[in-house]
Formats: C-alpha cells, structure tokens, sequence
C-alpha cells in the first residue's frame, strides 16, 4: 500500500482533504467518533469523487448502511455473527485451515477484523483493493466472505508449512499483497 501512503500520507496531496473528512465525520457522528480503519474507507472516497463533501456524504452513508458502523462501534453481538458465518464457510472449504488456526489458537477476529473493517482496502494493493471495493459496493457483504476465503486459500500453503502462523497471519498484508500480484494480477 505504498502508492497509498505516498498520496495519503503527511507529504501527500490528499492528507489535508483525508484529515477533513475524517475530522468532519467525528463532530457529525460524536458517538462513534473517529474509529481507526475509517481512514482506508474515506481514502477510497477521495479517489473517487470530485469534492470533500461528496466524500463525506458517502462515507457517513456507507458507514451507517452496510457491516461497518457494528465494526466500528464494537457491537459485539452482531461481530459474533459475522464470525461465525465465516468459521462454517471455513470449514467447509478450507477445513485444514480452520483446524490449523484452531490447534494454534488463533481466533478468527484476530485477522478477519481488520479485513472486513476494511472492506480489504489495508491487505490488498491499492488498483485491487479499491476493485474489491467496488464489488462490495454492488453486491454487499458476500464479497468480505468469498475474499477472506480466497486470501486463505492462496495462504493456505505458507499457512501450512509456517512454524509460526499466528506471525505469518500477523503479516498477511505482505504476504497477501506478493501472494496477490503473483497469482491473481500475474505480475511478479
């Protein structure tokens, strides 16, 4: 996510616009606030639309429309769903992982948080991520579920053969992003 942090960045040309956004959502939604995460999601708006205010719009909408705002607000009971939905899809198609993370006692939220929080934007190379996005967009949370699955399956072999998975899953952002452009965009 290089090419992000170079235009979001405290040098970059969008940080003063991400930090109004940002800025302007705490004050609107002061019972949430600024939740950390929120910043991958408001960078995809910036990318896409002309003004702040625009952005700003579809952000404070996304959040309250779709799985984020019970992320971003910790609500528990409705985490616990998502999780568990995704632990019976696990074992299903990818059952050594699920009984790999299981043996090692690595819980599902300790990955799939970030990456549904996210909607994927802080795993996936930026051009991807905000592909995925937009997939999101048009057909709603199925796609957190089926890109989980696939980023483990792709992982599932490092997975396997790591002395260390909870390590290798604490640094899946590189080795999505490798793993990703390798087999996924065919570049290396």
């Amino acid at each position: 996510f290089s090419k992000t942090t170079a235009m979001f960045g405290d040098e970059g040309p969008f940080n003063q616009r991400l930090r109004e956004i940002l800025c302007t959502y705490a004050v609107f939604r002061a019972d949430l606030g600024y939740v950390q995460g929120m910043s991958f999601l408001a960078a995809a708006m910036l990318l896409h639309l002309r003004s702040n205010a625009e952005a700003f719009i579809c952000l404070a909408n996304l959040i309250v429309s779709h799985h984020f705002f019970a992320f971003f607000s910790l609500q528990q009971d409705v985490l616990e769903k998502y999780w568990n939905i995704f632990e019976k899809l696990l074992r299903s198609r990818l059952p050594a992982v699920a009984e790999l993370l299981e043996s090692e006692c690595i819980p599902l939220p300790a990955f799939l948080y970030p990456w549904f929080q996210s909607c994927f934007l802080s795993v996936l190379p930026l051009n991807d991520g905000c592909r995925l996005f937009d997939c999101f967009l048009l057909d709603g949370t199925p796609v957190l579920f089926s890109t989980a699955l696939a980023v483990l399956e792709l992982l599932e072999p490092a997975l396997i053969s790591s002395a260390d998975t909870g390590s290798l899953l604490s640094r899946t952002k590189a080795w999505a992003e490798r793993i990703w452009q390798e087999r996924v965009t065919g570049k290396q």
